[in-house]
C-alpha cells in the first residue's frame, strides 16, 4: 500500500517486473544492497523511500530500461548511495555521507534535478555513459573527492547547480 515500511528488505534479482512502484518504504540495514535490481525490471520508480545503513550501495539499478527516485534519502551506505546502470530520473532527492559516491550513474540520458550530494566519501554525482545528461538545481558541497565527476558523457549540462568545499573541485 501506499504507506509501506520495509525494513530490512532486500529483492534480488527481479525479473521482468515492471511499472512498480514503492512509496514511502525504508530499506535498511541490509549485509549487501539495500534494494538490488536488475534483469528485464522496466519502470521502477521509488518515492519517498529511504535507503540507509546498508552493506552495498543503498540502491542497486542494474540492466533496466527505467528508474525513478523522487524525494529520498540515500545516507550512511557502504558503498554508493544509489547506483544507476539505466536511464535515471532523479529528483528532489539527498545523497548523505555513503562510502563511495553519492550517487552514481553510468547512462546516456540522465536527469538530476534538485538534489543535495553532501559529505560522501568520494563524489558527490558521478556521471559517465555517453549521450546526453542534464543536471540542475543541486548543490554537492564536502565530499571527500569530486562535487561532479562528469566522466565520458558526451554532453552533459549543469544549470544553476552549485559546488564547493569538495576535496577536489569539479571535474
Amino acid at each position: 500500500g501506499d504507506n509501506s515500511d520495509c525494513h530490512n528488505c532486500v529483492a534480488h534479482s527481479t525479473n521482468n517486473s515492471h511499472n512498480i512502484k514503492w512509496v514511502n518504504c525504508r530499506f535498511k540495514q541490509a549485509a549487501s544492497h539495500g534494494y538490488d535490481l536488475n534483469n528485464n525490471a522496466n519502470y521502477i520508480s521509488f518515492i519517498n523511500c529511504q535507503f540507509d545503513n546498508n552493506g552495498g550501495d543503498g540502491l542497486y539499478h542494474d540492466h533496466t530500461s527505467f528508474g525513478l527516485a523522487y524525494k529520498c534519502l540515500f545516507n550512511d551506505n557502504a558503498g554508493n548511495g544509489a547506483y544507476y546502470q539505466t536511464s535515471a530520473r532523479v529528483v528532489q532527492c539527498v545523497f548523505y555521507n555513503n562510502g563511495t559516491d553519492g550517487a552514481r550513474i553510468n547512462s546516456s540520458g540522465a536527469v538530476v534535478c534538485g538534489c543535495v550530494f553532501e559529505d560522501n566519501a568520494s563524489d558527490g554525482l558521478y556521471l559517465t555513459g555517453g549521450g546526453t545528461a542534464v543536471v540542475t538545481d543541486c548543490v554537492s558541497t564536502g565530499n571527500g573527492a569530486y562535487g561532479w565527476n562528469i566522466g565520458s558523457n558526451s554532453e552533459t549540462h549543469l544549470w544553476n547547480c552549485h559546488s564547493y568545499g569538495n576535496s577536489s573541485g569539479e571535474k
